[in-house]
């Protein structure tokens, strides 16, 4: 199963990453916004815990949302307030702030008395709050220049985020469904492509995916909730299936609105 997860996250981080690098940051960023991270997070969740287990997580897992807009643009106001020449530690800073602030928030939101309704509606004010916020502060990218990928850095990418997945559904059963669905949150696959591309071609590149991601997060919202009401109706691995079309389908069509 590990090295299943290394295959599929490996191949993931850099279809993304290509994507963003050789069309524009903005549809990268609204890929984003496909059940990726999450979705392998949550499926291994089901797959190995059990159905049960994944619908007490998943209103976590909405929540969680919450911190990953606050993630993600953290990462962006740490390196516009605190800048520094060398990029990979510009890029560690923002990291380090956008994790810290990830943390915090997520430890505030785990004390509310969560019920699927509250979370639907704290997920969805962050939302538009973070719409306003990205429009306002972020700036749009420039089209990155078109520069090879090195066999090291696809193997380091893939072996990053597989290991965070694996390592989050590794303790789930000790640490529980509420903080199992809150990590599956955490955006594992945007993270490896907001750093990467920011150390690879700097900091007028990756805040488009930061804007992308706010719009696309939208769909992640929607991806946890149909989860919650088609699991116990038609099971795990067609519940996934329709998922991803409807995801696509709703991706599609959001990007045309956007342009």
């Amino acid at each position: 199963m590990f090295f299943v997860k290394i295959l599929i996250t490996l191949v993931l981080v850099i279809l993304l990453t290509e994507i963003s690098r050789k069309v524009r940051p903005a549809v990268g960023g609204i890929l984003m916004g496909l059940p990726l991270g999450a979705g392998l997070s949550t499926y291994f969740l089901a797959y190995e815990q059990g159905i049960p287990f994944l619908l007490q997580a998943i209103p976590w897992g909405i929540l969680g949302l919450s911190s990953s807009l606050v993630f993600s643009l953290s990462y962006y106001l740490v390196d516009r307030f605190f800048p520094h020449p060398i990029r990979i530690i510009s890029a560690f800073r923002s990291s380090s702030g956008a994790i810290f602030m990830y943390g915090v928030v997520s430890l505030v939101l785990r004390l509310l008395p969560l019920r699927l309704g509250v979370a639907l509606l704290v997920t969805s004010g962050m939302i538009f709050l973070n719409l306003g916020l990205v429009r306002w502060l972020v700036p749009p990218s420039i089209k990155p220049p078109k520069t090879g990928t090195s066999l090291r850095l696809i193997l380091l990418r893939g072996l990053i985020t597989a290991f965070t997945i694996a390592t989050i559904t590794g303790i789930a059963r000790i640490i529980g469904p509420a903080w199992s669905g809150i990590l599956t949150a955490f955006p594992v696959i945007l993270f490896q492509v907001l750093v990467f591309l920011h150390v690879e071609e700097g900091p007028k590149v990756y805040p488009g995916i930061i804007t992308g991601f706010a719009y696309s997060v939208m769909n992640l919202l929607l991806f946890y909730l149909f989860l919650a009401l088609l699991l116990p109706v038609i099971g795990l691995n067609l519940t996934y299936l329709i998922v991803y079309l409807f995801s696509m389908v709703f991706l599609y069509l959001l990007n045309r609105l956007r342009h």
